[in-house]
């Protein structure tokens, strides 16, 4: 049986992994004795509609590019459940950022490493987008549109300032 000072370390431990789900940088308490801190994290859709789609090779592909970069010790790759965007996966998460990457196979895996990870400058081309239906340019969609664009379409009646300073 695990003391209360050995279930807290697990708890902070695994907050790093929630806390990037719910789009928040990763943080660790230092209870958390041996929790590693990594630079990216890589979140990968592992919903019905993504595995479907074949995010475990991306996850492969993923771990392929950053072997070969040397960083594989370096970033996080995390299959998570459904990010809800099941139209547009394979979906992708880098952090930091929140970066969202949509329709992600394992070519675009290989931009997103070289470009993103290792150049630091997140692969435009392949961000999800704000889809228009009025000719007008499409937005890189960020995660405080995401929720709107979700519960615009739902009963709940909800003030939206409150996200924007989360």
């Amino acid at each position: 049986m695990k003391s209360l000072n050995e279930l807290r370390a697990i708890k902070n431990k695994m907050m790093c992994q929630v806390n990037l789900r719910l789009g928040s940088e990763a943080t660790i308490s230092s209870e958390a004795e041996g929790a590693q801190v990594h630079k990216n994290y890589i979140l990968v859709c592992g919903g019905t509609g993504c595995t479907s789609n074949h995010s475990l090779d991306v996850v492969k592909a993923f771990e392929t590019h950053l072997k070969e970069h040397g960083l594989q010790d370096d970033v996080k790759i995390i299959q998570t459940g459904c990010l809800g965007l099941c139209a547009k996966g394979p979906v992708v998460v880098v952090h930091p950022g929140s970066v969202y990457y949509e329709e992600v196979d394992p070519e675009k895996v290989e931009a997103i490493v070289n470009e993103h990870i290792v150049g630091g400058v997140p692969t435009d081309k392949y961000m999800l987008k704000e889809e228009t239906t009025d000719g007008s340019p499409a937005k890189t969609m960020t995660v405080e549109l995401l929720i709107q664009r979700i519960l615009m379409n739902t009963s709940l009646q909800v003030d939206m300032r409150h996200w924007a300073d989360a």
